[in-house]
């Protein structure tokens, strides 16, 4: 499977690249090796690396936000204020809405189908 740790590359989506900065995947223009463009002007393989061999500041490492503006959680204290509502889906697959200081942000490790695992507010 192509992607970067198990996720696939979509137009829309934020990733954090290996010098640290994010970058928004801008568009796929169907290159055989690089069709996927960043907003900074670099393109990425299917894989999330710049180039075929060694690594580069461009390089995909972490999806920061998903192609529907989901930010992905891994678990923590509250990132929002209390009283923010928040749009957020469970590791199930559901999607719901609520208020940010009556949902449980803690993250199990043993796969949780009602972890949260990606919000926006």
């Amino acid at each position: 499977m192509d992607g970067v740790n198990w996720v696939e590359i979509k137009v829309g989506q934020v990733w954090r690249c290996r010098d640290g900065q994010e970058r928004r995947v801008v568009n796929n223009d169907g290159h055989k090796d690089w069709p996927w463009a960043l907003e900074n002007g670099d393109s990425v393989t299917d894989n999330g690396t710049e180039f075929e061999s060694g690594e580069s500041s461009s390089d995909l490492i972490e999806l920061v936000k998903d192609e529907n503006g989901f930010t992905i959680w891994r678990g923590g204290k509250c990132p929002v204020s209390g009283d923010s509502l928040v749009e957020y889906r469970l590791r199930s697959g559901t999607v719901s809405t609520d208020q940010a200081k009556v949902l449980d942000w803690s993250y199990d490790e043993d796969s949780d189908e009602a972890d949260i695992v990606a919000y926006k507010v």
